[in-house]
């Protein structure tokens, strides 16, 4: 009997292996305020979070991602911000007004300047355990601008990759 219970429990779990998860994260899917965003790399698809962080005008300012990217430990923020930052100065982060760093920019394309940079185990129990993240940037005119984005939801995000 034991025997019979056994072999049965192993069939369905070896079924239920070979079934398509229909617990995937998808691309679209919203979790509060980030979304998640899917790519076709090669054979397989790709996925990481990303919110876009508004000015006080409510103008789309800063685009923030992050991605697992397999062959490496941590995980990469990515962030794209406007044209016409002071590139020798680079951008600054705070979480709930509490400065976790600063990262250089890595190059611009058509679309704005990025900055990458890797995010260890300390840093993302930060970004779970906080409400707002800050970006600081410098502009070419003297100015010195600051967004802030929302953490809502981005445990869940996060933990969905």
């Amino acid at each position: 009997m034991q025997f019979t219970k056994t072999a049965a429990i192993g069939a369905i779990l070896s079924l239920a292996a070979l079934m398509p998860n229909a617990y995937a994260v998808k691309s679209g899917q919203k979790f509060k305020d980030w979304q998640v965003e899917c790519v076709k790399v090669g054979d397989k698809e790709e996925c990481g979070i990303t919110q876009i962080i508004f000015d006080k005008k409510k103008t789309p300012f800063v685009r923030f991602s992050v991605r697992k990217i397999e062959a490496q430990k941590e995980s990469v923020a990515f962030v794209k911000v406007p044209f016409f930052v002071v590139l020798p100065v680079g951008i600054e982060f705070s979480i709930d007004k509490t400065k976790i760093g600063a990262a250089p920019y890595s190059f611009c394309d058509p679309e704005g300047c990025n900055v990458s940079f890797p995010l260890n185990d300390k840093l993302i129990a930060k970004m779970k355990k906080g409400s707002k993240i800050q970006i600081a940037m410098a502009f070419i005119d003297q100015r010195n601008v600051e967004v802030e984005g929302s953490l809502s939801g981005f445990t869940n995000a996060f933990n969905s990759l």
